[in-house]
């Protein structure tokens, strides 16, 4: 696991902040994907515009799997039909938002978890 707030190798254990995120890595899973980045904010008011880390692992890509800002079905979505974000996309999470980004390998389908 490694923990960041907004940008990676960033991070805020200070009271008031409201923002958290961070990667888990799939233990010998180097370069097949399946790798999960985790984004939260807990505040009330502010959003806040997380940069993830780039994508773990040689031709690997990142797909939103989760934003809970998003509207059914969209939300939570299988990750056969999801977007390719790119290597280290940027997201924007609302307030008490959640977006959950996996990782894939180019050129195949990883089963989401």
């Amino acid at each position: 696991i490694s923990w960041q707030y907004l940008t990676p190798s960033q991070q805020n254990w200070a009271v008031d902040c409201h923002g958290l995120a961070f990667l888990l890595r799939v233990e010998g899973n180097a370069n097949r994907g399946g790798d999960f980045f985790i984004m939260l904010n807990g505040g009330r008011n502010q959003t806040l515009h997380f940069e993830a880390p780039a994508a773990p692992g040689q031709g690997t890509s990142w797909h939103k799997i989760i934003d809970t800002a998003a509207a059914a079905p969209e939300d939570f979505r299988e990750l056969e039909v999801t977007v390719r974000q790119g290597k280290a996309p940027a997201m924007t999470v609302l307030p008490f938002g959640c977006i959950v980004l996996q990782s894939e390998q180019s050129g195949g389908k990883t089963r989401g978890r």
